[in-house]
């Protein structure tokens, strides 16, 4: 995989503008600072630093002694974490055009965002308002990955509903208009979440990120805070609520022992009320070792001691896995009425007559999609389980009825 930067010549005042060009030039040779080039080549990404040569060009050769300072400064870069600080001198002797200066890259495994940082030149002594500001874009391959599309979808638009809300995963970085993440291990309040897992949710994009228009959620193998693994929590609450109408989500989970992905929702009052007071419906929750099947189940009670559920697996036909291709996990609420579906087909309803007693799903709810690892229904990883896991969501469609 190639690890490709591009450089851009602009003014230190118009840094932001969100302009990008493999060759830009500033300043006129008359100026205070002579007219710039530059130009750097793509190299291969590796787990260590490597090291990227620029190549710096005045707009004509030097007619006289030009002599240039060079520093780094951070952007979304950081000195130290994603590139090595450099400062320096270049010296144009009367007749040279191009000099280059050598920046060192720190490589490293993880999957992240395109970065920038700036590659700073002045005539040495002159004012610093005089400067010119090369940014250096980072592009990491490893970012993205090749997910075939195949699989079932469902359309913008019902009959009888509006859409209301909806995340596409389009752009580049997860949209916390929409999004916000749980964090840590639930401790002190909820260790390991209640059910023995053993992930540690993070914010970070080593855990979720987005890809060619899909959010991909992933588990990872690595001692992080007093656990072996890293996953990620995100949830609406605060965000967006629903009551009522149609969610859609379109996911290709993953499998294998120990893994559990969940697309399931949260009374907004869970924090005043408690749970299961508060209520859960699981729109959709797998065990790994079971990778045909997914459930669909309501969580009930006045309190945990008394904590009630219900719910249906729902399975594919033959040797089918829900890792094979997308499936769309559809929700159709309605007050007093709750239908699961799994590509369209109605596979388990609850309502108050299935409660029998505590029924908290008249209520707004929020919604929270996660990957865990290990717990007491789906047991911990052994040596068959692969990592990273991959949880890949398409969409997230919210049809309000009209």
């Amino acid at each position: 995989m190639y690890f490709p930067f591009r450089l851009a010549c602009l003014p230190a005042a118009q840094i932001g503008a969100g302009i990008l060009m493999l060759f830009a030039c500033t300043r006129q040779p008359s100026g205070p600072t002579p007219e710039l080039a530059a130009e750097i080549s793509a190299i291969q990404e590796s787990d260590g630093p490597q090291e990227v040569t620029a190549a710096i060009r005045l707009g004509t050769t030097a007619r006289e002694p030009v002599l240039m300072t060079y520093r780094t400064l951070d952007g979304t870069a950081l000195a130290g974490e994603d590139y090595e600080p450099a400062t320096g001198k270049l010296a144009f002797e009367p007749g040279e055009r191009e000099k280059t200066v050598t920046l060192s890259i720190l490589g490293d495994p993880w999957r992240e965002p395109e970065e920038f940082f700036y590659l700073e030149l002045n005539r040495a002594g002159a004012p610093p308002a005089n400067a010119v500001r090369l940014t250096v874009t980072i592009l990491d391959n490893d970012f993205y990955l090749d997910i075939p599309d195949k699989g079932y979808e469902t359309p913008m638009s019902y009959p009888g509903y509006r859409l209301t809300w909806h995340d596409e995963f389009d752009g580049e970085r997860i949209d916390l208009d929409n999004w916000t993440f749980d964090l840590g291990n639930g401790c002190p309040n909820n260790c390991n979440w209640g059910n023995n897992e053993l992930q540690y949710y993070t914010d970070r994009t080593q855990n979720a990120f987005l890809n060619h228009g899909k959010l991909v959620i992933e588990a990872v193998r690595e001692d992080y805070e007093g656990k072996a693994y890293t996953s990620t929590r995100m949830k609406t609450m605060g965000r967006q609520s629903f009551q009522y109408g149609r969610l859609d989500i379109r996911a290709k989970l993953p499998e294998g022992q120990g893994i559990w992905p969940a697309i399931w929702m949260l009374g907004d009052q869970i924090e005043d009320k408690g749970w299961p007071a508060g209520g859960e419906i699981d729109i959709m929750e797998m065990v790994g070792h079971e990778p045909g099947t997914v459930h669909g189940t309501i969580h009930y009670g006045p309190d945990p001691g008394r904590h009630n559920y219900k719910g249906a697996p729902y399975s594919l036909d033959g040797a089918g896995k829900f890792s094979d291709e997308f499936h769309v996990f559809t929700l159709k609420w309605e007050e007093n009425s709750l239908e699961w579906f799994v590509d369209d087909r109605l596979f388990y309803s609850a309502s108050p007559v299935t409660t029998q007693s505590d029924y908290p799903f008249n209520e707004p709810f929020f919604l929270l999609l996660n990957l865990a690892v290990g717990g007491n229904w789906p047991g911990n990883p052994d040596a068959t389980t692969v990592f990273p896991q991959r949880f890949v969501l398409d969409y997230v469609r919210y049809f309000s009825r009209k």
